[in-house]
């Protein structure tokens, strides 16, 4: 799940950049292609089936429910084979396709999502603080 996380990371971002002005050491090139990548991260997560996608999540969550179970009645093999298996479904899904071609997006604009970020933290347009975003 950390792979996740980190994928979610510069979208956690993306709210404060919606309301942003060009500012600090941001010029409106630098803002326009942000809001560019910020709208086709919006357009590739639109594409992901979202009954997949909740499907996908309450396997997972039943899955971990049924490894913790094996695991307290000693069956370490077995947890382990099972989420090997749930593994390879999850790396087989056209879930896991859609999320990684949205993450390579997400992944090329978090550079610019945290120096901006960084350069506007105190910004009297807004702050980009993430704490004041949430």
């Amino acid at each position: 799940m950390t792979g996740f996380a980190k994928f979610l990371l510069p979208l956690a971002l993306l709210p404060t950049l919606s309301f942003a002005q060009p500012a600090g050491g941001m010029s409106e090139e630098q803002m326009r292609m942000l809001m560019q990548g910020a709208a086709q991260i919006q357009a590739c997560m639109a594409n992901i089936d979202q009954a997949q996608f909740e499907e996908i999540g309450k396997k997972a969550e039943a899955v971990q429910v049924e490894l913790k179970q094996m695991c307290t009645a000693g069956q370490r093999d077995e947890a382990q084979a099972r989420a090997i298996a749930f593994g390879m479904e999850f790396a087989e899904s056209d879930v896991l396709d859609q999320l990684s071609l949205c993450g390579e997006i997400a992944k090329a604009m978090i550079p610019q999502v945290i120096a901006y970020a960084q350069a506007n933290e105190n910004s009297p347009e807004g702050s980009t603080h993430v704490c004041d975003n949430l």
